[in-house]
Formats: C-alpha cells, sequence, structure tokens
C-alpha cells in the first residue's frame, strides 16, 4: 500500500515555560556598590605588619559581592591558579542563588579551607570601592591590603558558603543573618520551528528548533517544597550544622534579617571557631586542635583595622545594630530567644527595600 507522506514547515507557539530558580532574596533590597555587583574573588598579600616572626607573610582571598550563578565558576578558577595553597576565605555578602552557594560551600570544604565573614581594603581603594582595579597588580589581579569585621555582613545565601569551611568563623562585629528563600519563576512564551511529515494521517516530527523567546511575567512565592527543605537540610548536616538553622530562615520573612550571634553560630555549629579576619589570616595553617586565635602568633604586631571602616560601640549591649536595620527599611530578629547578643557597628550599605 502506498503511504501518502507530505513534509511541511510550521511555526508553532507552544504553551509559557515556568523556569524556577531558588534564591535568597538580596533583591529586596538595593544595596550600594559594590556588593551589589557579582562576586569577586581577589588574591590579597598582607603587608609588612601582617608577617609572622618566622618570615612568612599573611595571604587571603577576598570573596565580596552578590552570589550568582556564575560565582561558583569564578572560585573553582581562582582555586585551580592558587594550585596546592590553602589560603582563608574572607567573604562579604548580601547573598544571591542558593544553589550557587551550596555548590560554593562543597567546593571549599573539598579544598578544605577556612573561611570568616570580614571585609578587604585594598591599600590606596577608597571605602567606596574597597577592591578597586587601581590598585591590584596587571599580571594576576592580586593586591595589597587589610582585612577588617566592623560592618561587614554575610546575609540570606552567604552563611551557606560559610558552612562550607573547614574552619569557619565570624567575631561580633560582623553581622551575619538568614531569611526565607524566595523562588522565582520567569514565563516565556517559546516560539519553535517544527518539521513534521504526514504518514498515514498522522503527524510525525522530524525536527524541532527554538527560534525566538519572549519574556511574560514573573512570579515569586515562599513555599519551601519538601524535596528542597530536605536539600538544605542534608547540605546543612553535611558540614556539620544543626539543622535548626533551615527553621531560623523560614521564620523570618523575605523583609527581614534573622540574625545569628557568634555565640549562637557556635551552639549551631554554623562556625567552628570564635576569631576575628586579622586573627585568621595571621593564623596561617592551623592545627584543628587549637584554636583560630590560639595559632595567630603575631596579631599584637598587625595592623588595625583601616580608620575608615566603623568603630567598635559596646561589646555588651543589643546585638546587630538592630536600630539602624529598622530604620533603613529592615526588620531583625534576634536567632535564639533568651539569649544576651553583642551590638553590632552599623553595615557601611543603604538599606532601601527593592519593592
Amino acid at each position: 500500500m502506498r503511504r501518502a507522506i507530505t513534509s511541511v514547515s510550521i511555526f508553532k507557539a507552544l504553551a509559557a515555560l515556568a523556569v524556577f530558580v531558588a534564591v535568597w532574596m538580596p533583591s529586596n533590597f538595593a544595596f550600594s556598590n559594590p556588593l551589589d555587583a557579582p562576586m569577586q574573588f581577589v588574591l590579597i598579600h598582607g603587608d609588612t605588619a601582617y608577617c609572622r616572626p618566622n618570615g612568612s607573610c599573611a595571604a587571603w582571598i577576598a570573596a565580596e559581592g552578590t552570589i550568582d550563578q556564575d560565582t561558583p565558576g569564578a572560585l573553582q578558577r581562582m582555586l585551580k591558579n592558587l594550585g596546592n595553597q590553602k589560603l582563608p576565605i574572607v567573604i562579604r555578602s548580601p547573598g544571591g542563588n542558593v544553589n550557587a552557594a551550596i555548590e560554593m560551600g562543597k567546593s571549599i570544604r573539598t579544598h578544605g579551607l577556612t573561611v570568616v565573614v570580614g571585609g578587604t581594603r585594598l591599600d590606596g581603594c577608597p571605602t567606596s570601592e574597597p577592591l578597586c582595579g587601581e590598585a591590584r597588580k596587571s599580571f594576576d589581579g592580586s593586591g595589597t591590603g587589610s582585612v577588617y569585621s566592623s560592618g561587614a555582613i554575610c546575609f540570606s545565601a552567604c552563611p551557606y558558603v560559610l558552612a562550607g569551611g573547614a574552619r569557619r568563623a565570624f567575631d561580633r562585629y560582623a553581622v551575619v543573618g538568614v531569611h526565607q528563600i524566595t523562588f522565582v519563576c520567569d514565563e516565556t512564551m517559546t516560539r519553535y520551528l517544527m518539521r513534521y511529515r504526514i504518514v498515514n494521517g498522522h503527524k510525525q516530527i522530524v525536527s524541532k528548533r527554538p527560534v525566538s523567546s519572549k519574556f511574560v511575567d514573573e512570579r515569586r512565592s515562599t513555599k519551601l517544597p519538601k524535596a528542597f527543605r530536605k536539600k538544605m537540610i542534608a547540605y546543612f548536616e553535611s558540614m556539620g550544622v544543626n539543622k535548626g538553622i533551615v527553621d531560623l530562615a523560614m521564620s523570618a520573612s523575605p523583609a527581614m534579617i534573622h540574625a545569628i550571634d557568634d555565640q549562637d553560630a557556635i551552639k549551631l555549629g554554623l562556625t567552628t571557631d570564635d576569631a576575628e579576619p586579622l586573627e585568621v589570616v595571621m593564623a596561617g595553617t592551623c592545627p584543628r586542635e587549637q584554636s583560630l586565635p590560639a595559632c595567630d602568633s603575631a596579631a599584637a604586631n598587625a595592623v588595625a583595622p583601616p580608620a575608615s571602616t566603623p568603630n567598635p560601640v559596646g561589646p555588651d549591649d543589643f546585638s546587630v545594630s538592630a536600630a539602624m536595620l529598622s530604620a533603613s527599611g529592615v526588620e531583625v530578629q534576634t536567632s535564639i530567644p533568651n539569649t544576651k547578643l553583642r551590638q553590632q557597628p552599623v553595615p557601611p550599605q543603604k538599606w532601601v527595600p527593592h519593592w
């Protein structure tokens, strides 16, 4: 029997496709530069004030900015360039893509690196752009600088990166906080060029390729799917962090930050050491049985944080500068009830609600 075969080309508009991305909500706030830019990694060498009695000098990786889908690749390239060097990472970030943060945390743990919340300022850079390009060496992008903790932040997805550290720390003058994950659904209309043939009265697709795509709508939800919750808990537990941190995060809406005190972070396992960035970068290779401050044999000779960074206020008062954040449109919750917290300095960012 002869079969009638006809070839035709058509444009067919298929149903809108929804793509879901799990993110923490740094976009809830309009952070001033440079933290609203994608995270950058810079190799920093301490000057003579960061040298130890044995003649070696501290070096570290400055990681500052928002975490996006390209950040894990940038981190991998940095680590590859460093070879076998195990340098600590000094991180300052408002958050970003949580899947990317988990990938970064796993990579950091694989390399056995230490992570500390803090800021870095290259020598000669203004406070508005502490990792300015003008102060970096042309051949490798590295520079000479100093670390500080006063006002440094690690919010939203950033604690996932912190959790990845083989050793991890922040002190009373840094601000670490979490809140709910927001799932973003981008709805797009995609047109395809489809070639098909008719065989015995039925269509058989021969080929199909997209020819155009148009953004239709964006939807957001804070409802946490069970599968993703399991992923979050599994990640934290694999890093030695109590799963209770997930409940702390989900108790704060995207418009709020649930602040975690440095001592509470130790209880949760989010940190392993109570140490400031200066102690961490000066510690060098520190045996696990020793604290990072104990390994810092030259901290007394190291340079103080830049004068332009905020000065600590009252170590025994209220935590996290709640009054400052609230005045700027961000509501703050403390982490664990009935825990006396310490006051934090004002982060050097302008907090403005995004919507």
